[in-house]
């Protein structure tokens, strides 16, 4: 049992230690996920507070924003993944 134990957190710490392989770019997806749930939250509120045809164009660019942010995240995710062995 105790090996069994000590063969998980072994295969643990390794990916642990892989996935923090470079962390400029886990600190950079981290503020970028940050900064899309406060566009998200703010779109949101924007879309309660103004009035529709005035705003829509507000709501929609705040909107367009976001996920431009979360895309750009996603795609860093994606290439660290594919470059990592």
């Amino acid at each position: 049992m105790e090996k069994a134990t000590q063969d998980i957190l072994k295969t643990f710490h390794k990916t642990a230690k892989s996935a923090t392989e470079k962390p400029y770019k886990l600190k950079l997806r981290n503020w970028l996920n940050s900064i899309f749930i406060l566009l998200a939250i703010a779109t949101i509120i924007l879309y309660f507070v103004y009035p529709m045809p005035q705003g829509t164009l507000t709501i929609f660019s705040v909107g367009c924003a976001a996920v431009l942010i979360k895309t750009t995240e996603v795609t860093i995710r994606m290439t660290h993944k594919n470059t990592r062995k």
